[in-house]
């Protein structure tokens, strides 16, 4: 058996999803880990859970997908946070982390309405400190305040210690003051109500700094019981960058590696929509989040002298090569994809990237639920053309699992199993409100104002705890 790579920090770079499952499983195969330790994946969501699991468990893979645990990077991290820093000092979930700020937040309205400062708020609640529009606010000013805390952790520091001000000594507009007079008050509210073991902890910027440092002062022997023999990220498109920082911070103890999603083989960095004419427009228009996040990981190259060892692998792999081997005529998919693989220029006039085919579509839809039907009709079409292609080959992408939901229940749900237009699904990234028993106490709470049918009456049945 081969023994596990050392520490140090490896970024695959490919331009396909297939590419980065290769470079992955030669990594694993070749490195395996001892029998009883758990290989730990971070991914960005459950539908990329599901699709890896599936991916590591198919016999062309491993065969099977055991001891490995496909985790967030934000719950991940928590758990070395906490493994690092004693779980006695840090609780599993912080005071000003979004859920619990929503309620805080809610509870602190009635006092702000009150204060000038916070006119904005004020105007926008009128009389409703407590009701429905209370609550919208507080939830949208924990969402705002939860990603400063990812993204924007320096303004925060700024407002705790009372200083207005935003990057390099910008003065926060007057408009926008009362956003550090809230940050200072939720400090002030939290200190209040936080055992005494825990106040040096009141954001997650404050836990962050505390593990930085504890990585410095500790052994690799004092953290080889608090960390996982290594930690793979696979296929994130954006991480803040405290979490960048750590997960660098801890290639100097354990292999960690990342496999980066990278439609180009060419350096892209400079590219944006003001400089179009000397790269591709898709790139500019589309790529901002990953040109940033590409930018920020390889900044971390050698960025200080005790960085940990950085490699770099790339798999890219030409659309337009891929049908030439296969003796088949690249479609307008392919040459668009090569094209941003290349960072070719495009032509000043419009031009056909290739014969019209049906690789690229573009279909509009009066409805969520015809655009469902319309993706029914045509999976049901692609597999009829090609016996070769799976149900499980097939991954749809929505923007709003929430919405759409429903309706692909609707749509994929409403033939039984052996019907010839039958397409087996799961659905993934699914939320709270799609479980059984919360719609079914959804529906409870709202029998006083609703009008009931029959069978929605009796699909209330169908739930076994309500049974």
């Amino acid at each position: 058996m081969t023994s596990p790579a050392p520490s140090g920090f490896m970024v695959f770079h490919s331009n396909r999803m297939e590419g980065l499952l290769e470079l992955l499983l030669s990594y694993v195969k070749e490195r395996p880990l001892a029998p009883l330790q758990s290989e730990t994946i971070l991914v960005q969501s459950n539908g990329m859970k599901h699709w890896l699991t599936l991916s590591l468990a198919h016999t062309s893979a491993l065969g099977i997908c055991a001891a490995t645990r496909l985790e967030l990077p934000s719950s991940q991290l928590w758990q070395i946070y906490r493994s690092v820093l004693g779980a006695d000092k840090l609780p599993a979930h912080m005071a000003l982390d979004k859920a619990p700020m929503v309620w805080r937040i809610l509870r602190r309205l009635p006092e702000w309405h009150k204060d000038p400062s916070f006119s904005p708020l004020a105007h926008y609640l009128g009389d409703d400190t407590q009701g429905s529009r209370a609550f919208g606010l507080a939830q949208q000013l924990a969402d705002v305040l939860d990603g400063y805390q990812n993204y924007r952790a320096d303004w925060l520091e700024h407002w705790a210690a009372g200083r207005d001000v935003l990057d390099r000594g910008q003065a926060l507009p007057p408009a926008q003051a009362w956003q550090a007079a809230m940050w200072r008050d939720l400090l002030g509210d939290v200190q209040a109500h936080l055992p005494e073991a825990q106040t040096g902890f009141q954001a997650r910027s404050d836990v962050h700094k505390a593990f930085m440092q504890a990585l410095k002062s500790l052994s690799p022997q004092q953290l080889s019981k608090a960390l996982p023999p290594r930690l793979l990220v696979f296929g994130i498109t954006a991480l803040p960058m405290q979490t960048l920082e750590a997960l660098v911070a801890l290639g100097r103890f354990i292999p960690v590696l990342m496999f980066v999603h990278n439609p180009s083989r060419e350096h892209w960095g400079h590219l944006t929509e003001s400089l179009v004419p000397e790269g591709h427009p898709l790139l500019a228009a589309w790529g901002k989040h990953g040109r940033d996040y590409l930018h920020a990981i390889d900044n971390f190259e050698a960025a200080e002298p005790h960085a940990p060892p950085f490699q770099r692998v790339n798999l890219f792999i030409d659309p337009l090569n891929e049908a030439q081997d296969a003796g088949q005529q690249a479609s307008v998919l392919q040459t668009l994809q090569s094209a941003i693989l290349h960072l070719d220029t495009p032509p000043t006039a419009p031009a056909l990237l290739g014969q019209p085919d049906h690789s690229l579509q573009f279909v509009q839809t009066h409805l969520a639920q015809r655009e469902v039907e319309v993706l029914h009709d045509r999976i049901l079409t692609w597999l009829d053309a090609d016996h070769r292609l799976q149900p499980s080959d097939i991954m749809v992408m929505v923007p709003d699992m929430a919405a759409f939901s429903a309706h692909i229940q609707a749509v994929f749900g409403r033939f039984p199993i052996h019907h010839p237009r039958h397409i087996p699904f799961s659905v993934a990234d699914t939320t709270p409100r799609q479980v059984p028993l919360v719609q079914a106490l959804e529906f409870l709470l709202n029998l006083p104002e609703a009008r009931v049918t029959l069978s929605e009456w009796r699909s209330l049945f169908e739930v076994s705890a309500v049974r």
